[in-house]
């Protein structure tokens, strides 16, 4: 009897999940027959707006002003491809000869479709089928439907052309994971795109560095990198014949930049952008309307982690006609290059040591509008009569950050200074008083950097009883092939020594590759050294 009743219990519950199951297409039969009475005695209603889309799969849509006269006008038809049947392709109603979208819906399942049409008004009919099948969008002009009509138009869409190929890197490894588009190829400039066309495909690249572009008319195209951190050497063009292409990308890092007047914020309409990083050019070209936009190949290999490093490293020298010589800007995404118009010079800066020594390095001021917040920095120059500094300040209420380079204190100095038409500044400026420092580069050297360390050394046993040298780094200099005098260092004894890295800042406990030489600065020390090899 246990036997039996375990036999019977699946049986009687697939009979009850049968009954449920039946129940359930019931309520669906119902509900869609209540549905399709409603649809047909439905009265006119007030405009909605909106695409009249009512989802995948829809038997009917509705006109885009809401409206569902009786008599009703419609289209109906079925859309196909190569396959067969398209489920869920996109077939929109245009008001004829525009972009005005009258009526739109989808394909259901069995590839049919149906839409309420306004009667004698020539609509353009548009299928568009999803990226993924390949296939060629559709559409037929000027399709009328009289008052009461139930028109039949079948749409059967043709395999698009493709595109198909490799990336690789400049060593012939595979290029992962870059995204691609393709532009229609402008005939009257061969290798750019149609200014008018928009992108045709969109594809990434696999792991094997492979793409596939589809769905594209047979033409020739143009390629464009989405990805910011690679670029092609040259601009590629292709025929969409399905052939396989090899592509060669390069590392790059993208540049955006924005050009405006200080005083007014308007963009600077005309300017020019140098790139570069140490004595390497790596870009000049034009920019309008103040915007710039490009990427900058990195010459040799730049792994993806450091393509942000690279833009950092990389400086922007940007000029316009009408405006000062700006300090150059550090590269990366997202920088505004705000441009000081030439004016007369109209600020002073008088410097001098609170021992009484003239200053002679070096002035870079750092403004900052009251008003907009806008910043920038410029140079001013030392006028060998008097001594003083002078220079060229926008019109305007200016918050001033004043920047010694030759000294060995250069922040914490800002001051206030109103500028205008006829309208002078004058601001007075005291440096702490020290020792100086004339650095020399090592002959045939164009450019190098100092290290200034404090006695605070430690020993490291490397062996065999042999030891370095390691010190806490205090200041660094920039010297250049001129030389250069450092100011105002507080008395005490210090190390000179060249590191064995660049990257090296204030405060850092570092192994010196050669140490110059100890020396012992007072207030009035004058030193002469010159660097090593």
């Amino acid at each position: 009897m246990g036997a039996m009743r375990r036999l019977l219990l699946p049986a009687a519950l697939v009979v009850a999940a049968v009954a449920a199951l039946a129940v359930l297409r019931s309520s669906w039969s119902e509900r869609d027959e209540r549905a399709g009475r409603a649809a047909r005695s439905r009265v006119d209603l007030p405009a909605r707006g909106g695409s009249g889309d009512r989802g995948a799969g829809s038997e009917e849509s509705t006109r885009q002003d809401g409206s569902a006269d009786a008599p009703q006008s419609r289209v109906r038809g079925t859309v196909t491809g190569p396959m067969g049947v398209l489920w869920g392709a996109r077939v929109v109603a245009f008001r004829a000869g525009s972009g005005e979208i009258l009526a739109e819906t989808h394909t259901n399942p069995d590839g049919g479709y149906t839409m309420d049409l306004e009667p004698e008004v020539p609509h353009d009919l548009a299928v568009e089928p999803s990226d993924l099948t390949g296939l060629l969008p559709w559409r037929r002009e000027a399709v009328t439907v009289r008052p009461g009509e139930d028109l039949t138009v079948d749409a059967a869409l043709a395999a698009g052309a493709v595109v198909r190929g490799r990336f690789i890197d400049e060593n012939g490894e595979p290029a992962a994971g870059i995204v691609v588009r393709v532009v229609a190829e402008d005939p009257a400039r061969p290798g750019s795109s149609s200014p008018a066309s928009r992108a045709a495909a969109l594809a990434k690249s696999n792991r094997e560095g492979r793409f596939l572009l589809r769905g594209l008319q047979p033409a020739r195209y143009v390629l464009d990198v989405l990805d910011p951190s690679w670029m092609f050497p040259k601009p590629v063009s292709v025929l969409a014949d399905g052939r396989d292409v090899d592509l060669v990308v390069v590392p790059c890092f993208q540049i955006e930049l924005v050009v405006k007047d200080i005083e007014t914020g308007d963009p600077v309409p005309a300017f020019t952008v140098r790139a570069t990083s140490g004595d390497l050019v790596l870009l000049e070209a034009a920019g309008r309307d103040g915007e710039f936009s490009t990427r900058i190949r990195w010459p040799g290999q730049l792994p993806p982690g450091e393509r942000l490093q690279a833009a950092r490293r990389t400086f922007l020298d940007v000029a316009a006609p009408g405006f000062q010589p700006r300090i150059p800007l550090s590269g990366g995404p997202d920088r505004v290059a705000w441009m000081v118009p030439i004016r007369e010079q109209n600020t002073t800066i008088h410097v001098l040591f609170d021992n009484g020594d003239p200053y002679f390095g070096e002035l870079l001021v750092n403004i900052r509008s009251q008003a907009s917040g806008a910043a920038c920095a410029v140079r001013f120059v030392r006028d060998p009569g008097t001594g003083a500094f002078r220079g060229a300040l926008p019109w305007g209420d200016w918050e001033v950050g004043i920047i010694p380079l030759g000294a060995y204190r250069t922040g914490g100095y800002t001051a206030e200074a109103r500028t205008g038409p006829g309208l002078e500044a004058s601001i007075p400026l005291t440096l702490p008083g020290g020792g100086t420092i004339v650095f020399t580069p090592p002959a045939g050297v164009d450019r190098t950097t100092a290290y200034l360390c404090l006695i605070q050394e430690e020993r490291e046993d490397l062996g065999e009883g042999t030891s370095v040298r390691v010190a806490r780094v205090e200041r660094t200099f920039a010297v250049s092939r001129e030389g250069t005098r450092v100011q105002g260092i507080p008395p005490g004894t210090y190390d000179i020594g060249v590191p064995r890295s660049v990257e090296i800042v204030p405060g850092q406990f570092v192994t010196m590759a050669a140490w110059v030489r100890r020396i012992t600065i007072d207030a009035r020390s004058v030193e002469e050294i010159r660097l090593p090899e």
